[in-house]
């Protein structure tokens, strides 16, 4: 026996059936939570609309850089670490991890 899937759209806020050309997609974020509302221009304008006058009012956010993670997990600077590898001799890259045998001869120097 042959099978068919048949995959229907329906508007989120009428809850008309859409042809899959017809439906729209609007992101957006409401109490600290991503959402997605899909359903017909008609009906994404119509959310909008009403979203406008609080939108107007609120102030925008800056987006925010990820932090830079200052130090090594051993606990001391990598920056000293680095300075420590220059004086020694020792190369070592001036991004990204240090190896853990230097910071242990750091540590010991130290």
């Amino acid at each position: 026996m042959g099978q068919k899937t048949i995959v229907q759209f329906f508007d989120d806020l009428t809850g008309e059936a859409l042809d899959p050309d017809e439906v729209v997609r609007e992101e957006f974020t409401f109490e600290g939570v991503d959402r997605i509302l899909e359903g017909s221009q008609s009906s994404i304008d119509q959310f909008k609309l009403a979203v406008a006058p609080f939108a107007d009012k609120a102030g925008k956010v800056k987006a925010t850089r990820r932090s830079t993670r200052k130090g090594t997990d051993s606990g001391v600077s990598s920056r000293e670490v680095r300075a420590w590898c220059a004086e020694q001799g020792i190369e070592v890259n001036d991004r990204g991890r240090i190896p853990k045998e230097i910071i242990a001869k750091f540590k010991e120097a130290n």
